[in-house]
């Protein structure tokens, strides 16, 4: 489904220029889609006649996580995103965008492939690499925590190492705290869908019970429970690596968090965690 340059779709989305301009909410369909790719994989899943976790991970996974087609990186939601007419999305021009004097020997993912798009999800403002986190990190944020028995601390700790190494500082040089958030709500999402206790609240919400060996989802995929304004770069802010930063420093319309920002809102609803997940610029 995935051709090899999908991974080169986009890497940092500019989250400032024309921001407000034109953008359309697409949680509706970004809804639709998920539920109708869950609703196929369980559907796979349910041919073994019986209710198999293992199965069900497989068969929901092939339709939510990225495989080797996807190079481990891109999901096929964030494609869909990426891609399908009916979810509207913007991009900015480089040479008009906040990166517009940053040059190779600041950021070569940056200078080299374009920026990602824009997407406007119940109201907020988040790169289509977000629901590669969501779906990718998430999953393995809920694996460490569920199967190896990590702590929160631990996995958080773990994601902040992914940000500091190949998905951030390393690579791009840019530290996304809203990546973070994004993994660690995949991950909640992930225990609903195994009928695991909420990694936050402790709640248990599945979306799916086992009835006559065959799984029935018993309520819907709803973006709104997931995404937030910690999911945006304009208000969730990003560290840069020093050289990368100098370049940006002189780009008068990067001024973050923006105007009207929910930082207090963030920090209330994430507590004792929020200093691991939210930028320094928002607490």
């Amino acid at each position: 489904m995935f051709a090899t340059d999908q991974i080169a779709l986009g890497t940092e989305v500019d989250s400032f220029t024309n921001r407000y301009v034109g953008h359309k909410d697409s949680l509706a369909v970004l809804d639709a889609e998920v539920n109708r790719r869950i609703t196929d994989g369980i559907r796979r899943a349910n041919l073994a006649g019986t209710c198999s976790t293992y199965l069900l991970s497989i068969a929901v996974g092939n339709e939510l996580r990225a495989g080797i087609t996807g190079g481990f990186m891109i999901s096929p939601l964030e494609v869909f995103s990426n891609e399908d007419p009916s979810v509207f999305r913007t991009v900015e021009e480089k040479s008009l965008s906040v990166f517009r004097n940053v040059a190779l020997w600041h950021s070569v993912p940056i200078t080299v492939y374009p920026l990602g798009r824009l997407i406007k999800v119940n109201d907020h403002f988040i790169g289509g690499d977000k629901f590669s986190h969501f779906f990718n990190e998430g999953y393995i944020y809920y694996r460490k925590h569920t199967n190896r028995g990590l702590t929160l601390d631990e996995v958080l700790a773990y994601g902040q190492g992914t940000e500091e190494g190949r998905w951030g500082l390393a690579t791009s040089g840019v530290f996304s705290y809203a990546d973070l958030v994004a993994n660690l709500q995949g991950m909640r999402f992930w225990a609903s869908l195994f009928n695991a206790d909420d990694p936050i609240t402790g709640e248990n919400t599945p979306y799916l019970v086992c009835t006559g060996e065959k799984w029935e989802q018993i309520r819907p995929f709803e973006w709104s429970e997931y995404v937030d304004a910690g999911w945006d770069e304009g208000v969730n802010c990003n560290r840069y690596k020093e050289s990368l930063s100098r370049a940006l420093r002189p780009v008068s319309n990067l001024r973050c968090p923006v105007e009207g920002n929910p930082c207090q809102e963030l920090r209330e609803k994430y507590g004792v965690i929020a200093d691991k997940i939210l930028s320094p610029a928002c607490q």
